[in-house]
């Protein structure tokens, strides 16, 4: 399983929702551009995609009692993988987009799907699915801790982090789902979690002794 893009959004503030960190896998969306062919759609700019996200998620215009992208029923998403129609560059869908919300968080990542885009195949049948939900469930638990809404110091700290973080559990864009040989099975963000809290005063730590 491979990711082909992640974003952490924050959404504390319905009307200063913003992009916090964002990350694209060059050698993924280029092995999605050759697995879809003619068929292949872009990633568009992290602007769009937040707008899209918050369509699809029902949290844009909080202002406006109804729009029909997010309230009608023939548009309500009820999967956890999202669709998000794009208009350019390259108008088409992205599938399957996940996303998960907590606190003032959310996280979101687009997998690379191992088959041709028609027809789409079952989610049932999608590892990358539940493994990328995985791991937005991890990165989520060592942004937030225990609790759901961390003081802004703390998760800014944490979100600085995130570059070697995913340098070492999702190097290239595709996770690390078994420890080497040997190693405990202990999850990667409980690791983390643990070294962070046992080093108040050392960040560039926590990402040491990864498994």
């Amino acid at each position: 399983m491979s990711l082909r893009a992640l974003w952490v959004i924050s959404h504390e503030k319905t009307n200063n929702v913003s992009i916090r960190f964002s990350r694209r896998f060059s050698t993924v969306e280029h092995r999605a551009r050759r697995l879809a062919g003619s068929s292949y759609v872009e990633i568009p700019e992290d602007s769009t995609v937040l707008q899209l996200l918050l369509n699809e998620l029902g949290l844009s215009h909080p202002d406006k009692p109804y729009v029909a992208v997010r309230d009608d029923c023939l548009y309500r998403q009820r999967s956890p993988a999202l669709e998000l129609r794009v208009d350019s560059p390259g108008k088409g869908k992205l599938w399957p987009v996940l996303a998960i919300t907590q606190g003032p968080l959310i996280l979101s990542c687009l997998p690379l799907v191992d088959a041709p885009p028609e027809p789409r195949p079952p989610l049932a049948n999608l590892l990358s699915v539940s493994q990328g939900l995985t791991l937005l469930a991890g990165l989520q638990t060592f942004l937030l801790g225990s609790g759901s809404k961390p003081d802004s110091e703390g998760l800014a700290s944490r979100l600085a982090m995130l570059p070697s973080v995913l340098l070492q559990v999702c190097p290239l864009g595709t996770p690390l789902d078994v420890p080497p040989h040997g190693a405990p099975t202990t999850p990667w963000y409980t690791c983390l979690l643990g070294t962070r809290s046992s080093q108040p005063g050392r960040q560039g730590s926590s990402v040491v002794g990864l498994w």
